[in-house]
């Protein structure tokens, strides 16, 4: 049932008349097609929603009682009907009843199934083990989702609507995705005309970024001083012009959109007493690829979207019971960045006149 019948067929092809040299009189390729969807019709109905809540789809393989399947809710919006369906691993989703734990979130649209919008997963790092674990995946129709679990930390892009986040957690620490702030300064330095040996300056480790991990009282006080020395000291040591008038444009735009837009507690952890294990959504985006690259970037039948999900899931609990039982190691993952200190001085650009009131 977990075939597509394409699939079926293929199956059927090679099992009965791969042996070219006999004769096989059997069913044709239309005739075991037409079978299948009738099969299916008359056992779940033609409303493909209905196979999902149904064995076989609705189970873990090889564990007899547990459901893979976790629900599926309709809710309207605008007089549209609109469907949410999610799907985990029983014992994965056990993983997840810690509330000191880091969770991440990631929409993509390239392998949903159709009728569906977008597939959002979610992602735990499970300090037991020290392992990315995908928990969730949920396909929607539309954009509106309602979770209800209680997470340290939820890692999201910003272009994720990080107040809706927020919404959604509201008991939990909501760390913006560090690649995709860097990337947001990045486009900005470029469309103001800072040139790219600047720009690459300004994002290497250690210079901009320590925006993100000093004390957030220092940001306009100590630490864009500190990043505009840096930055224009290391010009003048490799030779490299300073884009002087482009770069209070660039500090103007930064105190606007990261200091009054998006408040400095979604983007800096130093207040967070406990390690952000990953300050990006790397871990879930790699994972995203990897997912994409096994339906060859196309839209997957449910049925085999199903199957590809739910093997995965599985596989990753093998992977926990071997790490549990010494069989297994978890890969390393960096060690989180600490606060830097400051630099003395200099004569350069401020913009100390920004609000600390945040």
């Amino acid at each position: 049932v977990t075939l597509t019948p394409s699939e079926a067929w293929r199956t059927i092809r090679d099992h009965f008349y791969d042996n070219v040299n006999e004769i096989v009189r059997g069913a044709t390729k239309k005739q075991v097609l037409g079978r299948l969807y009738r099969t299916r019709s008359k056992l779940f109905g033609r409303e493909i929603f209905k196979r999902l809540e149904r064995e076989p789809l609705c189970d873990v393989k090889e564990s007899a009682g547990l459901k893979f399947f976790q629900f599926h809710v309709t809710y309207y919006e605008d007089e549209v009907q609109h469907r949410l369906i999610g799907w985990a691993h029983p014992r994965l989703v056990d993983r997840m009843k810690q509330r000191q734990s880091s969770v991440f979130t990631d929409a993509t649209y390239r392998c949903v199934p159709a009728p569906f919008y977008q597939l959002v997963i979610v992602m735990l790092y499970d300090s037991i083990s020290e392992l990315y674990l995908p928990i969730w995946y949920v396909l929607t129709t539309g954009k509106t989702a309602q979770q209800k679990i209680f997470p340290a930390h939820v890692v999201c892009d910003f272009e994720f609507k990080i107040k809706s986040v927020q919404n959604q957690f509201p008991e939990s620490r909501i760390v913006g995705c560090l690649f995709h702030f860097k990337q947001a300064l990045r486009r900005e330095m470029l469309k103001l005309m800072i040139t790219e040996d600047e720009v690459d300056l300004a994002m290497r480790e250690g210079c901009i970024d320590r925006l993100t991990i000093i004390r957030r009282m220092d940001i306009t006080l100590r630490g864009v001083h500190d990043v505009q020395s840096m930055i224009k000291r290391d010009c003048e040591a490799r030779g490299i012009g300073y884009s002087r008038p482009n770069w209070k444009k660039f500090w103007k735009y930064f105190k606007k959109t990261w200091i009054n837009k998006f408040k400095p507690e979604w983007w800096n952890i130093n207040s967070v007493s406990e390690d952000i294990v990953n300050r990006t959504n790397n871990p879930l985006e790699r994972y995203n690829r990897t997912l994409i690259s096994v339906f060859n970037g196309g839209h997957p039948d449910i049925t085999r979207f199903i199957s590809v999900i739910e093997e995965q899931s599985r596989e990753n609990v093998r992977l926990l019971d071997d790490i549990s039982n010494r069989r297994a190691r978890a890969p390393n993952h960096a060690a989180p960045q600490r606060a830097p200190g400051f630099e003395s001085d200099s004569d350069c650009d401020s913009i100390r006149s920004m609000s600390p009131e945040y």
